[in-house]
C-alpha cells in the first residue's frame, strides 16, 4: 500500500493541509467458515493479498444475497488476513456473494476484490436421524455414521460431532467425509 497527500487548491498557487489517501493492490481468495447457522455470532476470516493494514478504520464486509445486503465492520489483522463480523442477527438463512472493502464500502467485488460464497443456513434443518453403530467400546476407535438431513461441510475442521457427557462436558470430534 501506499500513502499519498492530497491537498486542495483554489487558485493553483495556495494549498489546504494535506489529507491522506491510500494506494492498494489487494485481492481476496478464501473464506472461513464458508458457512454458519443464521444468528450466529462467529468471526468470518477473509485471507488474500495486499490488505493494507492502514486500511483497519476503513474496513467493512458485505453480504450480499439476491434481496438484500448487510454491511458489517471487519478488521484488518495482516497483508493477508482480515477479519469480518457476521451478518447481523436479522439476516434469513441464504447463500451470500461476501464482498471486502477496504475503503468504507466504497468499492466491493467485482472491480478490486473476488466475492466470496458464504452460507447462512437453518439451523433446524439440520435433522440428525439416526446413528450407527448404536454404541462403541470406552476405548474409542469405533467408525460412526451419522445420517439425516440438511448435511453441509463448511471447511476444514467445520464439519464434526459434538458428544456431551452426563457431567455436561463436551467433546468435539472431526468428520472425516461427508456422502
Amino acid at each position: 500500500a501506499v500513502a499519498l497527500l492530497v491537498s486542495l487548491s483554489l487558485d493553483g498557487v495556495t494549498f489546504s493541509e494535506p489529507v491522506e489517501f491510500l494506494i492498494y493492490n489487494a485481492k481476496t481468495v478464501q473464506v472461513s467458515p464458508t458457512g454458519a447457522p443464521a444468528g450466529t455470532e462467529s468471526t468470518v476470516t477473509v485471507t488474500g493479498l495486499g490488505f493494507a493494514t492502514a486500511a483497519t478504520a476503513n474496513a467493512v464486509c458485505a453480504y450480499s444475497s439476491a434481496n438484500e445486503t448487510f454491511v458489517v465492520s471487519a478488521s484488518i489483522v495482516s497483508s493477508t488476513v482480515a477479519e469480518c463480523n457476521p451478518p447481523p442477527p436479522e439476516a434469513p438463512p441464504a447463500v451470500y456473494a461476501l464482498g471486502l472493502s477496504l475503503n468504507g464500502g466504497y468499492h466491493y467485488a467485482p472491480d478490486e476484490f473476488d466475492n466470496l460464497a458464504y452460507t447462512l443456513y437453518d439451523l433446524e434443518a439440520v435433522l440428525p436421524v439416526s446413528v450407527t453403530p448404536p454404541g462403541g467400546p470406552l476405548t474409542g476407535g469405533t467408525v460412526v455414521t451419522v445420517t439425516g438431513e440438511g448435511f453441509e461441510d463448511f471447511g476444514a475442521g467445520a464439519l464434526g460431532c459434538v458428544l456431551v457427557y452426563d457431567d455436561g462436558s463436551e467433546l468435539f470430534i472431526e468428520a472425516d467425509a461427508l456422502d
